[in-house]
């Protein structure tokens, strides 16, 4: 038995592959296990180029469209295995004929629309297999304010984005219908919303404790056949009495977010066993408090995977190989004026980075997938895209030697321009538009 403090090399799991902390806590269990899952930097690009993708070539059919990531992925809780969700709004005249004439080559689209209708959908399927679902509306995005609201409650409310990331896992993987878009499954939204609920109701704000306050509350003590749940942090006389769990909007108490939901005595099964088994746990027959609850062998491949990676770029997940566990620090998002942006991705933090259409700057485009974007965008792209920024300029010297000759060592030497390079190595020709950055 190790020390107090020490590794316990004899009870590794995915999320503590050397070995759990002895004792093993339940909050350091939960953020570790939350990094694992989370996205790495090189799966963020993957989707950063799918998406950008279809947003140019929506731009290039409905030039006065307006885009935003929607879904798992706009509020920092995407894992590897959820579906991208892209909202395109004021798509003039929509038509079937439209959306097929998308220029959007190397992937599977399906497309859904009725006849005379004023939305439409339309599913990406990449080379690699991530999913994008395009939601296509002929005027207003009628979710945005939603999206704004619960994205700031997220980034407000300490840890309730870590909570909803391993609700969904569990979740979903107790069984694949219960959250999610499948038919009478728990929102996306939903989750979320109920997750800040529960993080606003605990005193310690850890989340471990927000954990366990979870499953008991909504395995066992709430009544949701005679409450509601609010997102603010209390619970009120039921306000859709015909549905079988009421979570209410942020923007509105009229409308809930739990409407479509027919599963949630099966998932109320379920967080009565997952609480049952937290805290029946015990080290002689689980290795830590979350094995009672989490399959290990699908993550053990996704461990071997990100040391495959590591080994080949240690800057695709953002550094060396980690033996700390602690999520990466929220950012505030940033101040958008409603008409400037085309596009907003997130930055991985909470935070939003917004593609605006102007004269100098068009959509940043990925050299594996679009044409190169016009050299003059360089400099708007450093100023713009700050949070981006960050991985090694040893890429730049062995990647665009020619480059890196013809430029002065102060630009050579800047991560921010390793970064730029790297990611739109066609918008920079020779040294003279690397001059433009200093």
């Amino acid at each position: 038995t190790p020390g107090f403090g020490g590794i316990d090399a004899t009870r590794k799991t995915p999320w503590f592959p050397n070995g759990a902390p002895y004792p093993t806590n339940l909050n350091t269990e939960v953020l570790a296990f939350t990094q694992l899952v989370s996205l790495d930097q090189q799966e963020r690009d993957q989707r950063d180029a799918l998406i950008l993708n279809a947003a140019y070539a929506a731009i290039q059919v409905w030039p006065t469209s307006k885009l935003a990531v929607d879904g798992t992925y706009a509020t920092g809780t995407s894992e590897p295995s959820a579906p991208l969700s892209l909202v395109i709004s004021n798509c003039k005249r929509l038509n079937k004929t439209d959306i097929e004439s998308l220029p959007i080559q190397g992937h599977a689209m399906q497309i859904n629309m009725e006849e005379g209708a004023k939305e439409a959908r339309f599913q990406i399927v990449s080379s690699n297999g991530i999913v994008l679902k395009c939601h296509l509306y002929e005027n207003r995005d009628p979710y945005k304010a939603r999206r704004q609201l619960l994205t700031r409650a997220l980034n407000e409310v300490p840890h309730s984005r870590t909570l909803a990331i391993l609700l969904r896992h569990i979740l979903y993987h107790a069984c694949a219908t219960l959250v999610g878009d499948a038919e009478g499954a728990l929102s996306h939204e939903a989750l979320l919303a109920m997750s800040i609920y529960m993080c606003r109701r605990t005193p310690s704000c850890d989340p471990g404790d927000a954990l366990v306050g979870f499953l008991n509350d909504f395995g066992k003590n709430i009544d949701t056949k005679t409450q509601s749940i609010n997102p603010k942090g209390h619970l009120v006389q039921k306000v859709h009495p015909d549905d079988q769990i009421s979570v209410l909007a942020l923007e509105n108490n009229n409308i809930n977010l739990a409407a479509g939901c027919t599963c949630w005595r099966m998932i109320r099964a379920h967080l009565q066993s997952f609480s049952s088994a937290l805290k029946a746990f015990n080290p002689s027959t689980a290795l830590t408090p979350l094995s009672t609850m989490i399959a290990h062998r699908p993550l053990w491949r996704r461990v071997n995977g990100q040391q495959a990676k590591m080994m080949s770029d240690p800057s695709i997940l953002g550094g060396t190989p980690s033996t700390t566990y602690s999520m990466p620090p929220a950012s505030s998002t940033q101040g958008i004026t409603p008409e400037s942006p085309v596009l907003q991705l997130p930055d991985g933090t909470g935070g939003m980075l917004d593609f605006a259409r102007t004269q100098s700057l068009t959509i940043p485009r990925s050299p594996m997938l679009l044409e190169p974007a016009n050299n003059s965008n360089v400099a708007d792209l450093a100023a713009q895209f700050p949070q981006h920024v960050n991985r090694n300029v040893e890429k730049l010297a062995r990647q665009f030697p020619e480059v890196v000759s013809s430029a002065p060592s102060s630009v050579v030497n800047s991560p921010a321009i390793a970064e730029l390079v790297v990611r739109f190595p066609l918008s920079v020709t020779n040294g003279s538009n690397l001059n433009m950055l200093t």
